[in-house]
């Protein structure tokens, strides 16, 4: 009997479990394209994307299932969202059904990260988040990326945002775990430049 040649060779059984160790190996997040493909909404940082057209298919499936099973916790998925902008998390994550929220929203990182001005007020940015995952039941963890931290205007501003009653559709939990991610990242960079 000859030995397989090429991965493609190995029978579909045992790349399903190379692709379930590559997806435990690290985290993951969701795509940011204008129209993605229900079936490729998840992303990862493995190789095996860019393999073969197969091979990346096979992948993805795996990654799905991961993302969406409630039977791993484990799992990150991580979403970065630039300058309080949510819109792309709520497009993609109304994408799914209501089961498969509640299964990603136990996973979900919330990468925020920092880099230009805005035109549009934080309570319109932050606003339209927290409606939405009021409304159908979206909890996230969030974390500042390193580097792209808020000005210390944005922090203020949310703090006096924060400061006023929120509309009855908005959770202040989850407005409240958004500025603790940003104060936390404040006393990183300043722990930093202590000397």
């Amino acid at each position: 009997m000859a030995l397989p040649s090429s991965f493609l060779d190995l029978p579909r059984e045992l790349r399903n479990i190379i692709y379930e160790f590559a997806v435990l190996a690290q985290p993951f997040g969701i795509k940011q394209t204008a129209s993605p493909r229900r079936r490729q909404l998840f992303t990862s940082r493995s190789s095996l994307e860019s393999a073969s057209k197969q091979v990346r298919e096979e992948y993805l499936e795996t990654v799905e299932k991961f993302a969406l099973s409630p039977e791993w916790p484990e799992i990150v998925i991580e979403m970065p969202v630039m300058d309080m902008n949510f819109i792309n998390l709520i497009a993609l994550t109304a994408m799914l059904t209501p089961a498969e929220r509640l299964s990603v929203a136990s996973k979900l990182v919330v990468v925020l990260a920092f880099g230009s001005y805005s035109h549009v007020p934080l309570d319109s940015r932050i606003g339209l988040w927290l409606g939405y995952s009021s409304d159908v039941g979206l909890e996230a963890r969030y974390t500042v990326k390193k580097g792209c931290g808020p000005s210390g205007g944005e922090v203020v501003r949310l703090r006096y945002w924060l400061a006023n009653p929120l509309p009855s559709n908005m959770r202040l939990e989850e407005a409240t775990k958004i500025y603790d991610a940003l104060i936390a990242s404040q006393s990183e960079v300043e722990h930093a430049q202590m000397p």
